[in-house]
């Protein structure tokens, strides 16, 4: 019977022997799929932050675009704006060098001033007035 027990002993002792050092296999295999876990988790953490740096620079990408294009509309209406005041400074000096005729003609016939005739032309959009010989058109 001693021989049975101490049989039993070490299947005992044997089996316990085993499953502890399955146990402990275990516990390190869990370990490594927490490690593993994190790993994974902060490697997925890392993938969200590129893709919202991926849609920050998308929309950054779209944004300078956009001014780009903006910009390019403003030049566009600062290049009309500088023909539309070379027009304005033309208009300004042909009404000045009307100015100085009228002054002209008025300081040579200051009395003999009469109209002999003042025609206003629609398509050419000016006056055609002839007093004292003189033609001057407006």
């Amino acid at each position: 019977m001693a021989e049975k027990m101490r049989q039993s002993m070490s299947i005992l002792l044997s089996t316990t022997f085993d499953l502890s050092t399955r146990a402990r296999a275990l516990e390190d295999e869990v370990a490594r799929n927490r490690r593993a876990v994190r790993a994974r988790d902060r490697v997925i953490a890392e993938l969200q932050e590129r893709a919202r740096l991926a849609d920050v620079l998308l929309h950054l990408a779209s944004r300078h675009q956009a001014v780009r294009d903006e910009l390019g509309t403003l030049e566009e209406k600062l290049h009309n704006a500088a023909e539309n005041a070379a027009r304005w400074e033309q208009q300004v000096v042909r009404v000045r060098q009307d100015c100085v005729q009228w002054k002209s003609l008025y300081e040579v016939r200051r009395n003999e001033v009469r109209f002999t005739s003042s025609v206003y032309d629609d398509r050419k959009r000016r006056y055609t007035i002839k007093s004292c010989g003189k033609t001057l058109r407006l």
